[in-house]
């Protein structure tokens, strides 16, 4: 039997790290969420469906439920564990939220719209593990695609959304919106990929440092000394090419500029792949989600065919 200790938390530092992945570890082969990691207790949550017809009736049932688990601790402590009165009492589960309406696309990857977050009424969206939660969409873009969502899970007409995020599509061709479309990266060990680059160009870059790579050595080609290049550690925005250019498939820009530079918008503007672009920002996010309903990701051929096929 694996022995606990329970300890009082002393500190909690903020790490400051909230622009990259964080992983919800697992055991292989095992059927429980629950296992012990440094010693550490870790679990995961548990959703479940109550036949209630209306959300005070789900949030009744919902705190029932969570109450009577509660009560069944003591018990399976003192089996389980010898656990002695008062240490039999140190287990308890919190009921979280209530959501009237859900998108499950695999496990660990949901969106619920949220009525009720531990007992206060809300009117939100939790997503968990899907591509409009993760940082690798820029925050417009993603805030506007889960507005999307909501708008489905609260019952909206599908048709009526699917034409709206149509007409977000080409709000976003417009290229005022340029430094808004560039897919969010964070660049590591960008010198010395670079250096194996000058010893043999025909090797393997990862795509964004390859776009990194190209942005510098355009910041050289026209003069450009008013810009910094970017460098290990840097955020930036990559945009897709229609044909590559030499080797580079890609160009980046640093997240940080507040204007693109004039040498960007005469020489690269025209040879952006916009479509693919937005295929990235819009389609590819919302194709999972749609999917597991499956709904097409809307595009203006799709509508065209729909509404000539439309009968009364």
């Amino acid at each position: 039997m694996t022995k606990i200790k329970i300890e009082t938390i002393t500190q909690i530092e903020d790490l400051g790290y909230v622009d990259d992945w964080v992983y919800d570890i697992e055991m292989m082969d095992k059927e429980s969420p629950y296992f012990f990691g440094n010693d550490i207790l870790v679990h995961n949550s548990t959703y479940f469906t109550v036949p209630a017809k209306d959300k005070e009736e789900a949030v009744e049932m919902s705190d029932f439920i969570a109450e009577r688990v509660n009560k069944s601790y003591p018990k399976f402590m003192k089996h389980a564990f010898l656990c002695q009165p008062v240490f039999d009492k140190m287990i308890a589960c919190g009921r979280e939220i209530v959501g009237d309406n859900s998108i499950f696309v695999n496990k660990k990857l949901y969106t619920i719209h949220v009525v009720d977050n531990e007992g206060e009424a809300v009117d939100k969206i939790k997503t968990m593990g899907l591509a409009i939660k993760k940082t690798t969409l820029p925050k417009p873009i993603a805030t506007k695609l889960t507005s999307f969502v909501k708008r489905l899970l609260i019952g909206e007409d599908w048709s009526t959304i699917s034409r709206d995020v149509v007409d977000y599509k080409n709000e976003l061709k417009n290229l005022d919106n340029l430094l808004e479309m560039g897919l969010p990266k964070g660049v590591n060990g960008l010198e010395d990929y670079y250096k194996k680059y000058l010893d043999d160009s025909g090797t393997n870059l990862p795509g964004h440092v390859s776009a990194s790579i190209f942005y510098n050595m355009n910041l050289k080609e026209y003069e450009d000394y008013d810009n910094a290049p970017i460098s290990s550690g840097n955020k930036i925005k990559v945009y897709y090419l229609k044909k590559p250019m030499g080797r580079f498939k890609a160009i980046a820009l640093p997240t940080d500029l507040e204007t693109v530079p004039e040498w960007f918008v005469e020489n690269f503007i025209n040879k952006l792949d916009i479509d693919l672009q937005i295929s990235k920002l819009v389609d590819d996010p919302f194709e999972s989600i749609l999917n597991a309903i499956d709904y097409k990701v809307p595009t203006a051929q799709l509508l065209l065919m729909e509404d000539a096929f439309e009968w009364d």
